[in-house]
């Protein structure tokens, strides 16, 4: 919303986490962010505005600065600086980045110290942002109701009597199905996840009372000594750098006791699995109750291997209104993945097909070696 009251819809054109963000701005015009290295070990964020007219840059550049103050206050911080007031706008020299309804309530500082308190007590720099899937509460409360058939979490409850566990860490647990079928088998749960709004859905749940729930990464984690580790779903594909997926299996081998399991599905990626995601073949509408008609369907964006961009769009038909999530994925293949876990710390005692999917997912597990 711009001052005066005028409203633009712009339209995500291409996404790849840690690289690039590039979006249909106002009027047309195509703004992109891109993080690039500047050679002496650190990482410069350009900007490009392409179809800006001559007299509208600096006004345009000025007002992306402000937008970029605020995601990094938010990022690093916790801090919200969004101009929340209407009548606070650029034209007053007020940063314009006011917001008719915001996607959650303004965090105050008690909220960050708690969050930073339930993650291990040190705040994380440079923390994965959620998908707007996972973190919009409007797309967080339909998200079972959208996927309603998780039977192919019951191959890993079973795993856990398999191991003889008692202590589980769900990794990415995001509405917390998986943690909470857990407490059912009088398992103890600690479930974490960077999504706020998606462990809201998960505290509200049967037998939510008895999770331990974290916002946070595997990289945030308090001390613990859990018998098993899981990531189900697309959870070990959302890691795109070599970094990330090597901090991640370190956070979670420090979470496991000596000879501990973990437990991971990724997609094959000689499967290509994303030629399947098209409109056609992945749309679903369900009447969700207290909502209504919703409908989704994804679109692959981006291919550009290992890596996989594309669009969740979800319809919210009683308010006519759509709102879009841009995800990526990286598939890695097997030799990949087994090197990387005994990089840092594992022996792989066994790859299984998925159940639900044989020939196309395939399940790693691994023990924390001595």
């Amino acid at each position: 919303m711009f001052p005066g009251g005028e409203t633009w819809r712009g339209r995500v054109l291409d996404a790849v986490t840690d690289l690039r963000y590039q979006i249909e701005y106002y009027g047309g015009t195509v703004t992109t962010f891109t993080l690039e290295p500047d050679g002496d070990g650190w990482t410069e964020l350009v900007l490009t505005d392409e179809g800006v007219a001559a007299e509208d840059v600096i006004d345009v550049e000025a007002g992306w600065v402000s937008v970029l103050m605020a995601l990094k206050a938010a990022v690093d911080h916790g801090v919200d600086l969004r101009n929340h007031r209407p009548d606070r706008s650029y034209r007053q020299k007020y940063a314009d980045n006011w917001l008719r309804s915001c996607s959650r309530p303004r965090p105050t500082s008690d909220d960050a110290v708690r969050s930073d308190r339930n993650c291990g007590g040190e705040q994380r720099q440079n923390r994965r942002v959620p998908d707007a899937i996972f973190d919009d509460p409007r797309l967080a409360q339909v998200y079972d109701p959208l996927d309603p058939d998780r039977s192919d979490l019951d191959v890993y409850v079973d795993m856990v009597h398999e191991f003889g566990a008692t202590s589980v860490l769900d990794v990415g647990c995001g509405t917390g199905t998986f943690a909470c079928m857990l407490t059912r088998q009088d398992v103890h749960v600690t479930a974490v996840d960077p999504a706020g709004a998606s462990l809201d859905v998960a505290r509200a749940k049967p037998g939510a009372h008895a999770v331990d729930w974290l916002l946070g990464d595997a990289t945030t984690l308090p001390a613990l000594s859990v018998d098993a580790a899981f990531m189900t779903a697309n959870v070990a594909q959302v890691f795109l750098t070599d970094d990330d997926w090597a901090a991640t299996l370190r956070g979670i081998r420090d979470a496991l006791r000596p000879r501990g399991m973990l437990v991971f599905e990724t997609r094959d990626p000689a499967r290509r699995a994303w030629e399947q995601w098209t409109p056609e073949l992945t749309r679903t509408v369900v009447d969700v109750p207290g909502v209504g008609l919703v409908e989704s369907w994804e679109e692959v964006t981006t291919v550009d291997e290992p890596l996989v961009t594309f669009r969740s769009m979800t319809a919210f038909r009683h308010d006519d209104l759509v709102l879009e999530s841009t995800s990526t994925l990286r598939f890695r293949d097997r030799s990949e993945i087994e090197d990387s876990l005994v990089r840092e710390g594992y022996e792989l005692t066994e790859t299984r097909d998925a159940p639900d999917r044989p020939g196309r997912e395939l399940v790693f597990l691994s023990r924390r070696a001595n």
